[in-house]
């Protein structure tokens, strides 16, 4: 039976794949550019480098985007104490000096804090487009993202970046569309990730239980539009928004430390429904 409910749903989502979207209550079909007809769900992975299981939650992560190719964007957040670096953290058992220095925590931790008391849960787990503002256990990951990726699109958006090398200013449009009626306020959230991070890790899995040159990617690096801010900046639209309302969203200038190697960095944007926080579309592209 699950393998029946899995290909019904995959086979579901590749029909969702074509330039034109039927719309339901619509009168006519909306056409959106070939790459923004997928619905995208975003998965954010709270982890940190001496909690022993988090590495597998990473690589459910990876297996997921592997399944759903586009279709899923995930991002690492390193919070809490299982994130800090060591020391002043006790040093894990059968580590080396000068291993587990890695701080890969950001000012938007105590975002996080303030709005899901993230210190209250155990990790490894993650939200699931923020639904409930409730954590998922990573190994309910996939059955969850089947069910919201068979969901229809109520938005789409596209990321439109520019980025000074020289002067590693970065600013930020989003553009797309709301592609049914619908009501309340909005916020566009923008987020730099950087892929490519070698530090120490944990691991039940690894001999010893610790990888020494463990591989961290998608770690969340800052909030673009709103620093420290994990919720983003609301968009200009009516209250009672009707399907075609257009979606426009430019971000302050933004500095891309130099500590990031910006060849190893991509922009998440969300778009978040402030009534319940929950997130509507999500997309990514490379910095640069």
């Amino acid at each position: 039976m699950k393998k029946s409910f899995l290909f019904f749903a995959i086979a579901s989502l590749s029909i969702m794949g074509c330039d034109k979207i039927e719309l339901p209550n619509q009168p006519h079909t909306v056409v959106i550019p070939t790459n923004d007809t997928i619905r995208r769900i975003f998965i954010e992975d709270f982890t940190g480098h001496i909690c022993q299981n988090c590495p597998k939650a990473a690589r459910k992560l990876d297996s997921l985007k592997a399944a759903y190719p586009e279709r899923i964007i995930g991002m690492a957040v390193h919070i809490d104490y299982f994130a800090g670096p060591c020391p002043p953290n006790p040093m894990p058992a059968g580590s080396i000096a000068g291993t587990f220095s890695e701080d890969f925590r950001t000012p938007e931790n105590a975002d996080y804090e303030s709005i899901y008391t993230c210190s209250n849960w155990s990790y490894p787990n993650g939200l699931i487009n923020r639904i409930g503002l409730t954590p998922v256990a990573y190994d309910d990951w996939p059955t969850t993202a089947v069910t919201l990726l068979a969901d229809s699109m109520t938005a789409y958006i596209k990321i439109n970046p520019n980025y000074n090398s020289s002067s590693r200013t970065l600013n930020v449009s989003v553009t797309g569309e709301f592609l049914c009626d619908t009501t309340g306020t909005y916020n566009i959230a923008l987020y730099l990730v950087e892929n490519g991070l070698h530090g120490s890790q944990v691991d039940i899995t690894a001999s010893g239980g610790i990888d020494n040159n463990y591989t961290f990617n998608e770690v969340l690096r800052g909030c673009i539009n709103s620093p420290g801010t994990i919720s983003g900046q609301q968009i200009s639209t009516p209250t009672n928004i009707t399907g075609h309302t257009p979606i426009n969203y430019t971000s302050p200038a933004f500095n891309v430390s130099a500590n990031f190697n910006a060849a190893n960095c991509k922009i998440i944007a969300i778009l978040i429904n402030n009534t319940d926080r929950g997130v509507l579309q999500a997309a990514e592209c490379n910095l640069q």
